[in-house]
């Protein structure tokens, strides 16, 4: 049954191979890779947040030589570079 008016495919289920390059590379456009690296940052930020305030408290904890006491050292008054890493945390929340 492969005449000229037959069909290439007689299962109406199979899927077609998509959009592939050459090189085997999708070629998806480009939005669709933006939108799916925005999932990805969206899908990992409550693990940003916490990597940049354990990554604050560890630098002051660094910059001190002591752990850090509440109320008393101020991240802001510890001087060298905690007043600008401070800024990673409330940039987040």
């Amino acid at each position: 049954m492969n005449g000229p008016w037959s069909p290439a495919s007689t299962n109406p289920y199979e899927t077609s191979p998509g959009p592939i390059s050459s090189e085997g590379v999708d070629d998806a456009p480009r939005w669709s890779r933006a939108i799916r690296l925005a999932w990805v940052i969206a899908y990992f930020y409550p693990l940003h947040l916490l990597i940049a305030m354990y990554g604050s408290w560890l630098g002051a904890w660094m910059t001190l030589g002591h752990m850090p006491r509440p109320m008393l050292d101020d991240p802001k008054s510890i001087g060298g570079l905690m007043p600008f890493v401070i800024h990673g945390p409330e940039v987040l929340l």
